[in-house]
């Protein structure tokens, strides 16, 4: 036997020919005619498959042949089992007949031939890993180990691309696919020795996010609609600065009124240190400005924080902040954010105190010092600072000690906000023994 291979993948699988020569030899004493060669698993060549006449000790291995096209049944069997009879008379009419033996002249076994249950396969590929939005991708969809056909193959296109008209040709041809998008029907396919090539462009939309885009391709079955192999092609879409970043751009400002917000006539602070969560430091330059370029990439639909903190090591002597540290700002794709921070010179009044300020025994404050409240208050306002009490509590009991620093606690605050001071007074106190 000769096996054709006709989808070239190596097999003997669906479709492949097994091609059956005979050798017939007369082994008897008398001349036999009139004979006739049958084979129910294949096609004989000649059909009738006949012959005149084979003398004795004669051998005929060249006039007859026959054929067998291996079928899905005898995939699904794993063998082709194969068994021919030749039938003649002797010249006293005798009907002589022999069963067909591969390895024998005198034996009856079957020729049998191991056949492959053959797996389609599908493939796929991207021309590129990397896509810049705009760009133009070329799939390339490989099926194999077909036989039969025709078939279908499916192109499910990714969110966001779309098919460029014109470009897809099925093995070397233009073809024209139905879309019902997001899918691309290539229908009724027929295989090219066992192999279907399939070629298309995609184009990226330029109102893409970034991150892994995923193509998928499907081989089908027309007949049960059945799919019967499957393939995908990955490709990314890169971030690029001016459409997925957002830029940070800020200063450490001189908080005059301390107020928090950077007012007219506030100058910047030259020589702080900003801090990024990744660990980026920046120095603000000599009018105390700083810039982050592409600080993040945030989320494409709704945005992303951005967190950012200042080293207070590093402000100038005396001064402390006035606004969030740290500080947490909303950020926007392609988008230039705003993120200041403000510090002021914080200067500590100190306020002593003895006995001699309240009247005797009690926790109210004398004229004299309930008028100086006022005076503090101005004091304070007009150089930022916080304010201390100390209590030099001499042979004054404990507990009115405490008294008086409360009482005199409330009326500064009570005081305070009673003015028109633009930011909170922290007031602190503490006893002290003796004068």
């Amino acid at each position: 036997k000769k096996i054709t291979d006709t989808n070239g993948n190596g097999l003997t699988d669906v479709g492949d020919v097994i091609v059956y020569a005979f050798a017939i030899t007369n082994t008897g004493n008398v001349d036999i005619s009139d004979m006739t060669l049958t084979d129910a698993n294949a096609v004989l060549t000649p059909n009738p498959a006949t012959l005149l006449a084979l003398p004795v000790a004669t051998v005929d291995n060249t006039s007859i042949i026959a054929s067998h096209i291996v079928t899905a049944a005898d995939a699904a069997a794993g063998f082709v089992s194969n068994t021919a009879t030749i039938t003649g008379k002797s010249a006293t009419g005798k009907v002589v007949s022999d069963t067909s033996d591969k390895a024998s002249i005198s034996g009856n076994a079957p020729t049998i031939t191991p056949v492959v249950a053959t797996v389609p396969v599908l493939t796929k590929t991207a021309s590129k890993a990397e896509v810049k939005r705009g760009e133009t991708v070329t799939y390339t969809i490989t099926a194999s180990n077909l036989v039969g056909g025709p078939f279908q193959i499916t192109d499910i296109m990714p969110p966001g691309f779309g098919y460029i008209a014109g470009s897809a040709t099925v093995n070397g041809i233009a073809a024209t696919p139905v879309i019902a998008e997001p899918k691309l029907v290539f229908a009724g396919i027929m295989p090219v020795s066992g192999k279907i090539l399939l070629k298309l462009k995609l184009m990226a939309s330029t109102t893409l996010g970034g991150g892994k885009f995923v193509n998928n391709a499907q081989l089908i079955e027309p007949v049960t609609g059945n799919v019967i192999a499957t393939a995908q092609a990955t490709v990314m879409i890169m971030d690029e600065p001016v459409f997925d970043c957002s830029d940070i751009i800020g200063h450490v400002f001189d908080d005059k009124n301390a107020n928090g917000y950077m007012d007219i006539g506030e100058p910047g602070l030259p020589g702080v240190r900003v801090v990024t969560l990744d660990g980026t430091l920046i120095t603000t330059d000599s009018k105390g400005r700083f810039h982050v370029p592409c600080a993040a990439i945030p989320d494409a639909s709704i945005g992303s924080n951005f967190l950012m903190k200042l080293d207070v090591r590093t402000l100038p002597t005396g001064y402390q902040l006035t606004t969030e540290n740290p500080r947490d700002v909303r950020v926007t794709r392609g988008k230039i954010t705003k993120l200041n921070f403000g510090a002021a010179i914080n200067h500590e009044v100190r306020v002593d105190v003895t006995g001699k300020a309240f009247d005797k025994n009690s926790t109210e404050l004398t004229a004299k010092w309930a008028n100086g409240i006022d005076k503090l208050v101005d004091l304070l306002c007009q150089n930022r600072g916080t304010l201390l009490f100390v209590y030099h509590r001499d042979n004054d009991d404990t507990d009115l000690a405490d008294a008086r620093l409360s009482t005199l606690e409330d009326t500064m605050q009570f005081a305070w906000k009673s003015g028109t001071c633009s930011y909170k007074l922290k007031i602190s106190s503490r006893v002290e023994e003796g004068k």
